[in-house]
């Protein structure tokens, strides 16, 4: 054997590089959910109880929830966000020596972003806090209410409301037209992806594009896609409807979720609620918890989001596949 033609065993004695481990996803999302529940859950027992002791010192997320509420960070105490609109000229190759031309862009004013919250109050009983269901019953509550919560007003066409909601992200974008029934079901997948995808490229940079579908539809894509696109479900969309959006043109501020509870409060027990005294009179149906045994709990998210372009979002209804 030739001393110079490696053997397949020395590659046995060579150290191979690591394979860098890759956060699982639905484990960052299952462990969030996890601190958020129990950060609801200490936050009524310690209404019940001030010297209720804490079980869940070890977990950061439920420290990080129950901490004072500010004023979201990301706002920094502005009332509006201004996100500038910039063109810039693309550049050019240039020779050997020669000097490098300067270009000048052009910016507009453009999106402005505005603070809102989503809230509730949820009112629990003190054995349903104090039951060692708690943690199951609550992360229940959050995972129908909240979460769907915030993507049925996002993933809408409807309009905004001054100082109360933003518009959804489909409003005043007029959906594409699917493929027409009788290409493969694969093949009209590929057709209407690909649609989307070219509609929301001219503010993408080259990449950055999520799809956002129907369970069915991301379902779909998972299991046919060879090279999956990122593509996330999302129960609160009618059935086969498939949302693609450039990431780099959607600006959005979703912070911590604040968790305040009570044992003390008066709440009117009604949706919409009303003040519980005005000109108008009282507000009825109205409960005192402390009466009752119960804990109000107010859920606040600081969120807000604003489309740069209206080309950042493009969307389907009533696909074939």
């Amino acid at each position: 054997m030739n001393p110079r033609t490696p053997r397949w065993r020395d590659h046995l004695d060579q150290e191979e590089p690591p394979v860098p481990l890759r956060p699982d996803p639905q484990a960052i999302r299952e462990t969030a959910i996890a601190s958020l529940v129990r950060a609801v859950i200490a936050s009524a027992r310690s209404s019940l109880d001030r010297n209720a002791p804490n079980e869940f010192e070890d977990d950061r997320g439920v420290s990080l929830v129950l901490r004072g509420p500010v004023a979201p960070l990301t706002f920094d105490g502005a009332a509006l966000i201004g996100i500038p609109s910039l063109t810039l000229p693309h550049a050019a190759f240039v020779a050997e020596g020669q000097p490098i031309a300067v270009t000048q862009g052009t910016s507009s004013p453009g999106s402005v972003l505005e603070p809102y919250k989503l809230a509730t109050i949820v009112n629990l009983t003190g054995e349903m806090i104090r039951g060692s269901n708690a943690e199951a019953l609550i992360r229940q509550v959050l995972i129908e209410n909240v979460g769907p919560s915030l993507d049925a007003a996002m993933l809408s066409a409807a309009a905004g409301v001054a100082g109360v909601r933003p518009p959804g992200i489909l409003h005043n974008i007029t959906a594409l037209t699917p493929t027409a029934a009788g290409s493969s079901a694969f093949d009209a997948m590929v057709a209407d992806l690909s649609a989307l995808a070219e509609a929301v490229s001219p503010v993408s940079g080259n990449g950055g594009i999520v799809f956002i579908c129907a369970p069915a539809q991301a379902m779909a894509i998972m299991l046919r896609a060879e090279n999956m696109p990122t593509v996330f479900g999302s129960s609160t969309l009618a059935a086969k409807t498939v949302i693609a959006i450039a990431t780099a043109a959607l600006a959005t501020v979703i912070d911590a979720p604040t968790i305040e509870s009570s044992q003390d409060a008066t709440v009117h027990m009604f949706d919409p609620a009303a003040p519980i005294s005005d000109t108008g009179g009282l507000a009825s149906p109205v409960a005192n918890v402390f009466q009752t045994d119960s804990v109000s709990l107010k859920f606040r998210q600081p969120v807000a989001w604003v489309l740069r372009s209206p080309s950042a979002v493009a969307w389907m209804s009533a696909v074939n596949w």
